[in-house]
């Protein structure tokens, strides 16, 4: 599991093992103190380079992603 900030402007590339099967990715969004909310969960079976682009406003946040 990898997790921590990604404040704006920021990027993070997460590299797994060739041998990965499943993968979730989960995105959320600190929304008041303690607060959290969902922005996105993508599952996928196996690697796949995925490219995700986050936008929006704290209350109305966006994505969008591609295989990169």
């Amino acid at each position: 599991m990898v997790s921590g900030n990604i404040y704006a402007g920021q990027t993070r590339n997460i590299d797994l093992p060739d041998s990965t099967r499943w993968m979730k990715t989960r995105c959320e969004n600190q929304r008041l103190i303690n607060k959290w909310g969902d922005v996105f969960i993508h599952e996928s079976n196996g690697t796949q380079s995925i490219c995700y682009q986050m936008g929006g406003t704290t209350f109305h946040p966006s994505h969008s992603s591609k295989i990169c």
